[in-house]
């Protein structure tokens, strides 16, 4: 079982990682709405790549991690 300072540390990591996703996501939706760094359609595709990868980090797979912590 986890001891209650590895909880806060793993909450901690938890909240800060999600914060960093959630940068990333911006920083991609800015350069897909400025279209500057966009020059053909393979780098839309890779940054829509990149903003749906993170974006089933942040929804799916924190959830998942949770459930099977919590199963433990």
């Amino acid at each position: 079982m986890f001891s209650k300072s590895m909880q806060t540390i793993s909450t901690h990591f938890e909240a800060e990682l999600k914060k960093l996703i959630e940068q990333e996501q911006l920083r991609i939706a800015e350069v897909l709405s400025g279209g500057q760094a966009v020059k053909d359609y393979a780098d839309y595709r890779y940054y829509v790549g990149r903003f749906h990868a993170l974006s089933q980090v942040a929804d799916t797979f924190f959830g998942e991690v949770n459930t099977i912590i919590n199963k433990r």
